[in-house]
């Protein structure tokens, strides 16, 4: 009878593990609105140490649209800060400017852990610069890729609130032929694309661009935008959603 019950016990920890298992991978994928599969396995850690959700990876593509005099800013704000030291922080971007007394600056930066194969992240850096040329970092936020932060509306020419401009530049970003093409034909919005904030492999690629956009209008203001699109592996690239970026949750 002893046998019979320790029998019984162990068939019915296997039924149970095996429930488990089974329960978990049912759900390793889920389907986005636009028909694509979009991955929601658990986050993986990084060479950093961070935590990326759903499968996508931070890159590092973007257009140089930072000055030679606003290279000497940001590098002298982050020396004077000691941010240098095991991180290195390479400006790609001034997303806005402020003026107050004197000038602020919004950076979009990448960001690596100073190891081999340190995978690259993206930060936005406000750094301040006065009057005097004296200059200081106010803040450092982390762009998390799985969470970029958007808002509903344009904001009509100011990016974010409190006179934050959009620095919009001329250098325009080149993803690849198909991917420039789904993005050049967005209808409504003529957008210029300035960094890859991350892509996700999947049944083909997704992206997540940041890019200056403007209404196709006369004298349309420009905002900054987040553009997601599906490059499908066999078929056409095309743009399945376009969402403001909200840069003032970065700098406040």
């Amino acid at each position: 009878m002893k046998n019979l019950i320790r029998l019984l016990s162990v068939m019915l920890v296997i039924a149970l593990a095996a429930a488990v298992f089974t329960a978990c991978s049912n759900n390793n994928a889920s389907v986005t609105t636009n028909g694509t599969k979009e991955d929601t396995t658990d986050d993986i850690i990084d060479d950093t140490g961070m935590a990326i959700g759903g499968g996508w990876q931070a890159g590092e593509l973007a257009a140089d649209n930072v000055s030679a005099e606003q290279k000497a800013v940001f590098e002298k704000a982050l020396s004077g800060e000691g941010l240098g030291v095991g991180v290195d922080y390479t400006p790609k971007d001034v997303l806005a400017k402020q003026t107050v007394a004197g000038r602020k600056y919004a950076f979009l930066c990448v960001k690596k852990i100073v190891v081999p194969g340190a995978t690259p992240s993206w930060c936005v850096i406000t750094v301040y610069e006065g009057t005097d040329g004296s200059t200081a970092v106010e803040r450092v936020t982390d762009i998390d890729i799985a969470d970029i932060k958007t808002k509903e509306n344009s904001s009509a020419g100011e990016n974010p609130s409190g006179g934050w401009d959009a620095d919009v530049n001329e250098t325009k970003l080149s993803v690849s032929a198909k991917v420039d093409g789904a993005i050049d034909n967005y209808v409504g919005l003529s957008l210029t694309p300035t960094a890859v904030l991350g892509t996700q492999v999947v049944a083909g690629t997704n992206y997540k661009i940041l890019a200056y956009g403007a209404p196709v209008v006369p004298n349309a203001s420009y905002d900054l935008y987040v553009v997601t699109v599906f490059d499908e592996a066999s078929g056409d690239a095309q743009v399945t959603s376009v969402e403001v970026f909200d840069l003032i949750s970065y700098l406040s």
